[in-house]
């Protein structure tokens, strides 16, 4: 965070920057030597990577990316046929597209497991027992919120978009067997209360996400369709209600009469994957504008997970009874408590549990934690059997952290930085 313009900050307030506002621009400004040496391209998308394989040692490396143009106005790539696609060459690659986009690189470039990659049409670089990248995708991980909305008698808010969040707690909360121990079970929660400045994005997201979900049954015809029909109610219900949300006098309400409690997991158990499909229209090529990640949090999956999001909730309601007393409970309100008498919590959470969108994992750091089998980059984030290919993103994290993760991420760049450093001196020597 940051101070923003001279009105924000004779306000009081401050603006949320990106790692290019807060970080990389003014260290450029104090170097600006390095303008002339570092090429930054906007509006350019990684299709796919080259492999080449050495004829003496077998030994496979990365000799460049092919790339495209887009349009990000429309939302289409520039083409092939009119100079859109073009070639970025170099000695050593380093992926930073995020615990999403970085396996789903990996998996269009014929890095993965044999088997997947096959099914989408896919030719794998490594065949066999060479093939040792069956973790790519795998362990999927992120941070669980549900929301607890009330209507607030006395407003929070003034109605003004600065920044909702009102404040925040952090707490780790031991589960206790009935004997007064602490066991090893242990809620690592996170309670964000943010006023109704909000609340147009929050609610619809929250009262749509019943609807995203993804079936899986046969016929698959019929369940295409119906997974079809549940993705129309969602992306027609988000609109709808933002749409509501925005008009007046529903604005002025929600803004000034409404808030909301984030209640969020920080160490869940659950994993996920990720991996590619094919997409369904004709598409030439073989990159990523001809594929889509394909992605299965299965959040809550684990029973565990929804133990430890229940006792935080527990814990929630008896820090708010007495706080803020002219208050009307909207979620999950008296209905899911009819409905589904002491299990509304558990029913409420498998309903309406939303991303954090912290997500890593998908391509796994070897340590302790991770199988032999599953780990996918070195301690020195390199991808094993690839000799110039490193991953730096949250992909890595071999566990999920238990804070929110952007910190941690700039100093990963900034050790990467001293470990590429490292190789091309010991290269120079």
């Amino acid at each position: 965070m940051k101070r923003g313009d001279d009105d924000a900050a004779k306000s009081g307030y401050y603006r949320r920057m990106n790692y290019y506002e807060g970080i990389l621009k003014p260290f450029l400004d104090r170097n600006p030597h390095l303008k002339t040496t570092v090429t930054f391209m906007t509006g350019v998308q990684a299709e796919r990577l080259v492999h080449h394989q050495h004829d003496v040692t077998s030994q496979i490396f990365i000799k460049e990316i092919d790339c495209i143009r887009v349009n990000r106005e429309l939302g289409q790539d520039g083409g092939v046929g009119d100079g859109g696609a073009f070639t970025v060459k170099g000695k050593h690659i380093v992926l930073s597209a995020g615990a999403i986009l970085t396996p789903s690189l990996l998996f269009v470039s014929g890095i993965g497991a044999e088997d997947e990659l096959r099914k989408e049409g896919i030719e794998p670089i490594l065949h066999g027992e060479k093939n040792q990248w069956g973790g790519i995708g795998k362990r999927l991980c992120d941070h669980v919120v549900t929301v607890c909305a009330y209507f607030a008698i006395n407003p929070l808010s003034n109605g003004k978009r600065v920044n909702s969040v009102r404040g925040w707690l952090a707490a780790d909360i031991h589960d206790s067997d009935g004997s007064g121990e602490k066991s090893q079970s242990t809620s690592r929660m996170m309670f964000n209360l943010t006023d109704g400045s909000s609340a147009s994005v929050i609610i619809p997201s929250v009262i749509a996400g019943v609807f995203r979900r993804k079936y899986s049954f046969k016929p698959q015809r019929i369940c295409h369709v119906v997974n079809e029909l549940l993705r129309i109610a969602f992306i027609t219900l988000s609109i709808l209600l933002s749409f509501l949300l925005n008009t007046f006098p529903l604005r002025y309400l929600f803004s000034i009469h409404t808030m909301q409690i984030l209640v969020c997991l920080m160490n869940p158990s659950s994993k996920g994957s990720v991996r590619v499909r094919r997409k369904r229209r004709n598409i030439d090529g073989a990159g990523m504008r001809c594929y889509y990640p394909e992605i299965d949090p299965q959040y809550l999956s684990d029973e565990s997970d929804r133990r430890r999001l229940c006792t935080g909730w527990r814990v929630l309601r008896r820090f708010t009874h007495q706080w803020q007393l002219g208050k009307i409970e909207v979620l999950p309100g008296m209905i899911y408590r009819m409905l589904f008498g002491r299990a509304f919590l558990t029913r409420f959470h498998a309903d309406f549990a939303l991303p954090f969108y912290h997500w890593s994992g998908t391509c796994a750091m070897r340590c302790s934690l991770v199988g032999e089998n599953e780990y996918v980059v070195d301690e020195q984030l390199r991808v094993r059997n690839i000799a110039n290919l490193h991953i730096c993103d949250a992909s890595v994290h071999p566990a999920i952290l238990s804070v929110p993760p952007a910190l941690t991420l700039a100093a990963m760049g900034l050790a990467n930085s001293e470990i590429m450093q490292n190789i091309l001196h010991k290269k120079a020597d």
